[in-house]
């Protein structure tokens, strides 16, 4: 997948999955329904990102991981961080995931450089790239303060 039509469709994508509160508003029960499906459809759009810059697509697993764990976590009301907060830690490394895979989706494909390490010169990595980073700050605050 090309990365102006990745980018167009992953940004909105992963707000609304960020918008965990105000999905279960709308959707009452059926939202782990909706939030399978709507990370399911994240999923396969960074893995085609990765695997057209052959860039490893498995680790697109990481990029849905975080949202995942705080759907169905919500929905069966468990209380993990409460009763074990050692696991807070492995959530905050998934969000680490999340970050460090949707950074190296968004980087130009190698085969459109002219140079090495044009990418710190693209305007679009250097404007996402403190943008992913705080997003995922922000969504594991939210998240977390919402799982305890």
């Amino acid at each position: 997948m090309n990365r102006r039509p990745y980018i167009y469709l992953a940004v909105p994508l992963f707000v609304l999955l960020s918008s965990g509160s105000c999905l279960e508003s709308v959707f009452g029960s059926a939202v782990l329904v909706v939030s399978s499906m709507l990370i399911i459809v994240a999923w396969g759009l960074v893995w085609m990102r990765l695997y057209r810059r052959n860039a490893h697509p498995e680790l697109a697993v990481l990029c849905i991981l975080p949202f995942a764990v705080y759907f169905v976590m919500h929905q069966t009301g468990a209380l993990i961080f409460r009763e074990h907060p050692s696991w807070a830690n492995l959530y905050a490394l998934s969000w680490l995931g999340f970050a460090a895979t949707a950074i190296w989706s968004i980087l130009p494909d190698s085969d459109s450089e002219d140079k090495p390490n044009s990418w710190r010169r693209d305007p679009v990595s250097l404007l996402l790239t403190p943008l992913i980073i705080l997003f995922s700050i922000s969504c594991f605050i939210s998240y977390y303060t919402a799982l305890t």
